[in-house]
């Protein structure tokens, strides 16, 4: 359903005398290009892989803990910050209409503060309050 108001909002802007547009279900369907179902895949995606990279954190600690190198843990928390900066525009909370999406969402960006933090401290780096 997502992906057929999608292409009806997408198109709509375009949509003119000169440049009728003709439905297609192949394209409705398509995951590449500009297509509601390319952004409800990329969405999955940067939630899918935030997770994962959260995951992963304990790792980067015992081996910075182990070899005495922090070089792991820095490439960890550049890589999050990276992961997150990226999901912004696909894993929204503002306007999600299902609640329950809404709070996992929350809880994903709270769960990414909490472990970005960690890590920065780790590095003995003080944390700005605000920008």
């Amino acid at each position: 359903m997502a992906a057929k108001i999608f292409v009806q909002l997408c198109f709509r802007a375009i949509r003119n005398a000169y440049n009728p547009y003709a439905f297609s279900w192949d394209r409705r369907k398509s995951f590449e290009g500009d297509t509601g179902s390319y952004l409800q895949y990329t969405h999955y995606l940067h939630a899918r892989d935030i997770t994962s990279l959260l995951g992963t954190y304990p790792d980067s600690v015992k081996v910075a803990l182990k070899t005495h190198e922090p070089s792991g843990v820095v490439t960890f928390a550049f890589r999050l910050a990276h992961a997150i900066s990226d999901a912004c525009d696909s894993v929204i909370v503002k306007g999600e209409d299902d609640l329950g999406k809404a709070w996992a969402k929350m809880f994903l960006y709270e769960r990414v503060r909490e472990v970005l933090s960690a890590s920065v401290r780790l590095l003995s780096i003080k944390l700005l309050e605000r920008m």
